[in-house]
Parts: structure tokens; sequence; C-alpha cells
């Protein structure tokens, strides 16, 4: 009589080089109100357990407990007016908050700017500001967060300037400008000194509240393949695979979507040894797991 064993296999995958990310060691963002409007937050989040920064830290500390990541304002930056003095204060204001061994920078600029006067320089001051980081921390990957204010008038200058700078990417995040994602006025949060005040303005409030902050942070993280896995190279992290053994030691399957190869050697009568292999026959995964006679 034919064994039948009936089992399900959930899988994370984060080691293989060919969909493995590469997990941050050392991050650093500049950002503008998002980032750090309320001191020790993101505006306008309740706390500063909510802002995106917060939920991309966690992330990130989820794949490495030892990570590190600071965060500075550059407002400053979005406010002039021309290339030397944006040039200047990268020079003097935040290359002292960096030490070139980061591999992650997030900048979240470019809201802000919003007079002609800022905007005339855009471009070039854009691609300077890559160029300078990647010049500071040469082995950095840098994500461009952007598209809360402004988005018409600059999204358009920011993209030709990423494009033109190798190792940059853009994070759009200006499809969550909308009112669900928005705080309201009325809600409180916690300011930098530890007291509950109350959003009394609809410029704060219009800043992403704790569900817009949690949609800008899923963007980021996405684009840091920060939850690589099964589901999201092969459309399912669930693999439900009926193994009968003919007396035989060796099954060769093809879960359900028909694109991923399960190697499977049967050992002790418990426990399979698995190989699961991509379409290349490269093996992605290699485990032992139990089974049990249904």
């Amino acid at each position: 009589m034919k064994n039948i064993y009936l089992f399900t296999i959930t899988i994370l995958l984060f080691i293989n080089y060919s969909f493995c990310q590469t997990i941050p060691n050392k991050v650093f963002v500049l950002g503008n109100s998002l980032t750090q409007g309320f001191g020790t937050h993101g505006m306008a989040s309740t706390d500063t357990n909510t802002d995106y920064y917060y939920w991309v830290q966690q992330a990130i500390f989820q794949k490495n407990d030892s990570i590190s990541m600071n965060r500075f304002s550059g407002s400053t930056w979005e406010s002039l007016t021309t290339s030397k003095k944006r040039l200047a204060f990268l020079n003097n204001s935040v290359a002292r908050q960096i030490d070139g061994k980061e591999d992650l920078i997030i900048i979240q600029l470019g809201d802000n700017v919003n007079t002609e006067d800022k905007r005339k320089n855009l471009f070039e001051d854009a691609k300077t500001l890559l160029n300078w980081f990647l010049n500071k921390s040469p082995n950095s990957r840098i994500l461009w967060v952007y598209g809360w204010y402004g988005v018409s008038k600059n999204m358009p200058i920011i993209q030709n300037a990423i494009s033109e700078v190798k190792g940059c990417e853009l994070v759009d995040i200006s499809k969550y400008n909308k009112k669900q994602y928005q705080n309201i006025v009325g809600n409180t949060y916690v300011n930098k000194n530890g007291n509950i005040e109350t959003i009394s303005s609809n410029g704060v409030a219009s800043h992403p509240g704790d569900l817009g902050m949690e949609m800008i942070a899923n963007e980021i993280i996405s684009k840091l393949s920060l939850k690589d896995s099964i589901s999201e190279h092969y459309g399912s992290s669930k693999f439900t695979i009926e193994l009968t053994s003919n007396n035989g030691n060796k099954l060769n399957l093809i879960n359900f979507n028909n694109k991923v190869i399960i190697d499977a050697k049967e050992l002790y009568d418990q426990f399979l040894i698995i190989n699961i292999l991509n379409e290349t026959d490269k093996i992605i995964f290699s485990g032992k797991i139990k089974i049990k006679n249904e």
C-alpha cells in the first residue's frame, strides 16, 4: 500500500544570491518634516513608534539586529536658493553626521522646494546631492523618497536627476497624499519633550498620519526587498504537496504553480531532506522537514 504524506511548507528566502536582498548595516536618513518635523519623529505621526523611520528601522532590525540608523533634518537644503549654499550645507552640516561607512542612504527631500527661486537649480543640485553622498559613502545604496507636496512640478525634475546617477532609486509616495493617509486637526501627538500636544493647524494635519507613515514605510521596505520570499518570486509561499512512496528513494515534484521544483529524498521515514531548485536547477533552499503519515 502506498504511503501518502500530506504537508505544507512555508519558507522565507533570503539566502539565494539571485533573489536575496542586501541587508543594511548602517543607514543615514536626510529628510524634511516628514522625517523629523516633530523633533523626535516625523510630522504628523503620533510618536516615535509610528513614523515611517521607525517602521523601516524595525523591518531592517528583523534581519539585522545590529543595525545602526540615524536621521538628520535636510529642510535647510530645500529652503536655499543657490547651488553654492546647498553644497555648503552638505559640507558644513551633513558631513558631520556620516562617516563613510553607510551602506544605505535615504533622502526624503523635495516637498518644500515650493518657489521658482528654490526650483531653478533643483535638477543640478539634486544630482550634486546624490553624487556627494556617493563620494562620501561609496558603498551606499541611495533611495530618494518623494512625493507628498509639490509633485506636479518637482517630480519630473527629481526623477530626471535620479536617472542620471547610477546607484540611486526613486521611492514614489505621491499616491498616499490623500485625506485617509493624512492626520486631522484635533488629533494629539507626543512632542519632543514627551508631552501631549494637539494638532491645531491644517498645515500640520496635511502631513501623513500614522497610516500614511506606514504606507511610506511599506514603499521603502518593498524597494529594499526586506519581505523577500517565495511568494513574491513564485506566486505563493505555501506548497501543499502529496508525496507518494513507491519503494523509491527519490521524488521529483513540481508545486501547483509549475515554477519551483521540489527535490525530496526520504530519510528515516520521519524526515525529508528537500532541495528547492529554480528554473535553472540552482538550489535556492535546502533543508529538512518532518513528515507525518496520514
